[in-house]
C-alpha cells in the first residue's frame, strides 16, 4: 500500500466514523415518554422519576429537563437557599404551570 492509498483509507475511515457517531447521537436525543403512576385517587399521572435540587443557577439546565419530558420538580426553600424556587418559578412562566407536577 502506498502513501496515496493509505490517505484514501485513513480519510474515508474517519469521514465513516464521523457519519456513526452523528447518527448515533441522533437516536439518543430521541425524546421518550417518561413512565407515570397514577396519585393515589387523584388521577394525577405522575412520572417515576422526578427532578429534584439544581446545582446553580442555570435556567438552561432547568429547561433541558424539561424539554427531556421530566415534568415533576421538587423543590424547597432549602434548595440553594430558595434560589431554586426562583429558578423553577422562571420556568413555570416560560412554559405554563399546568405542564408541570411540584
Amino acid at each position: 500500500m502506498d502513501k496515496r492509498d493509505f490517505l484514501k483509507l485513513s480519510a474515508s475511515a474517519v469521514v465513516g466514523g464521523m457519519i456513526s457517531s452523528i447518527s448515533h447521537a441522533a437516536s439518543i436525543t430521541e425524546t421518550k415518554l417518561p413512565i407515570t403512576r397514577i396519585l393515589g385517587k387523584t388521577g394525577i399521572k405522575l412520572p417515576v422519576v422526578s427532578s429534584g435540587s439544581f446545582q446553580g443557577d442555570n435556567l438552561m439546565l432547568a429547561r433541558e429537563i424539561f424539554k427531556s419530558g421530566m415534568i415533576h420538580f421538587d423543590s424547597a426553600y432549602m434548595y440553594m437557599n430558595g434560589r431554586n424556587d426562583v429558578l423553577l418559578g422562571k420556568m413555570l412562566k416560560e412554559f405554563g404551570r399546568e405542564n408541570f407536577i411540584i
